[in-house]
């Protein structure tokens, strides 16, 4: 797994797919707010995302799809066993077998 607070390159797409590495990006949570107005609107202020239930920061996975198109999928810590299922990597119980 490797975490940035910025993105990726094409390069460590591509290596990240070929060698099983996960990718992930943490921002402010702030940015993922989408808003549909005809009138300009100001930036979102971290009280406002707080207001709305968004976390101070978030995490992207990053990853490169077969076709060259690049996958970004927010991670969600409420979604049970998310983070660690998909992105951790957890050796065999040696005990189990």
């Amino acid at each position: 797994m490797m975490v940035a607070k910025s993105g990726y390159q094409s390069g460590a797409l591509e290596y990240a797919s070929v060698h099983g590495i996960a990718l992930i990006s943490v921002t402010e949570g702030r940015f993922t707010i989408e808003q549909r107005t005809a009138e300009p609107m100001p930036s979102v202020s971290r009280d406002y995302a707080r207001a709305l239930g968004v976390d101070d920061f978030v995490a992207h996975h990053i990853s490169q799809q077969q076709d060259g198109a690049v996958h970004v999928s927010l991670i969600d810590p409420d979604y049970d066993g998310s983070v660690e299922d998909a992105y951790l990597y957890r050796p065999p119980d040696a005990s189990a077998a």
